[in-house]
């Protein structure tokens, strides 16, 4: 029987033999194990007229449950877009899934859209996340999309350069000799590893002179875009349980991004009235201070002490008075006060 040194000697031999084997790099999947892997997750993007005709087709990329990472300029001039899985090598036409922009980054040309339909049977596999950042020159990376029209087309190449943006930023442009044409915009670019990090964009003059957004711009744009949805949910969810508080604010968020003045105004005012029938009179005056144009906070004034004196609250309409600073404006909402209790 060998002694207890000769089998730990054994068992140390055994346990080093191990660590070198686990520590060993795992082996880089071949193109068509790549494929196989990451093709369901590439999806065509359909810019539709009026009509419902298509007037152009890019590609995209299932980066969320209910989310496609795409081009804003192939949605450029859509009345609407619409989303379906690339067609394989059988061919036929694949069922179409309504889209809407979630958000968008037009100096990035990068477009987020919400596929309601995307997570129903057959659903398209979310693509895994990698990183632009890690790339190295003369790495391996594969795009797949819908060249010309020719979906699910897939090309190899290597990363030729990691391009800077505006100076410096934290995720380069990937210069890649991956062939690309018109249609794979919006595609998918994956490493070694099957792992999305970027979004085929654009070609520059000249043979092999592609370009892909960083992945990681895609993730930004993620979270601005979960910020976005989970606060449409919650104002529907509001609205559809009819919660004063959560109406109110959905509409001043509403009345913060009107371009116009007077729509603006006139927005303001009815938010006003509504939260002076509530009895919410801090919240109303609050909101007739945000009105821009003096006449119109007067005329808000006005009405919510004309509205108090109906409701039989005469101090709350002479407060109301009080905050109008014009001597003949002031003398008015003394008058509507007194048309009010008659």
């Amino acid at each position: 029987m060998k002694s207890p040194k000769f089998f730990r000697r054994g068992v140390s031999a055994l346990c080093a033999a191990a660590l070198c084997w686990a520590s060993a790099p795992a082996a880089a999947k071949s193109a068509k194990e790549v494929f196989a892997e990451v093709a369901s997750s590439v999806v065509v993007v359909l810019a539709l007229d009026s009509t419902g005709d298509s007037i152009a087709q890019g590609s995209g990329v299932v980066v969320g449950k209910n989310a496609v990472a795409t081009n804003c300029h192939v949605i450029e001039d859509a009345r609407s877009v619409v989303v379906r899985q690339a067609a394989d090598s059988g061919g036929g036409e694949t069922y179409r899934m309504d889209a809407r922009v979630l958000t968008r980054d037009d100096e990035r040309d990068l477009c987020l859209l919400f596929v309601a339909e995307l997570s129903a049977p057959p659903a398209a596999p979310v693509a895994a996340m990698g990183s632009a950042k890690a790339l190295a020159v003369g790495d391996e990376v594969f795009a797949i999309g819908a060249p010309k029209g020719l979906e699910l087309s897939l090309s190899r190449g290597i990363v030729s350069q990691l391009r800077g943006i505006h100076g410096k930023r934290a995720a380069p442009l990937v210069q890649t000799d991956a062939a690309i044409s018109p249609g794979s915009s919006g595609g998918g670019l994956f490493n070694e590893d099957g792992e999305l990090v970027g979004i085929t964009t654009f070609k520059w003059k000249g043979e092999n002179l592609n370009f892909a957004l960083p992945v990681e711009w895609v993730e930004e744009l993620q979270k601005t875009g979960n910020v976005k949805e989970g606060a449409k949910q919650k104002q529907h969810k509001c609205i559809a349980n009819l919660n004063y508080k959560c109406v109110i604010n959905f509409a001043l968020s509403i009345a913060r991004d009107i371009e116009s003045v007077d729509a603006r105004a006139g927005l303001w005012r009815d938010i006003a009235a509504a939260q002076v029938e509530s009895g919410d009179m801090d919240g109303a005056f609050a909101t007739v201070q945000k009105i821009d144009d003096e006449g119109a906070r007067i005329m808000a004034l006005r009405h919510i002490a004309v509205v108090r004196t109906e409701m039989g609250d005469i101090s709350s309409a002479f407060s109301a008075i009080r905050r109008i600073h014009d001597t003949d404006s002031r003398d008015f909402a003394f008058r509507d006060i007194v048309d009010a209790q008659v």
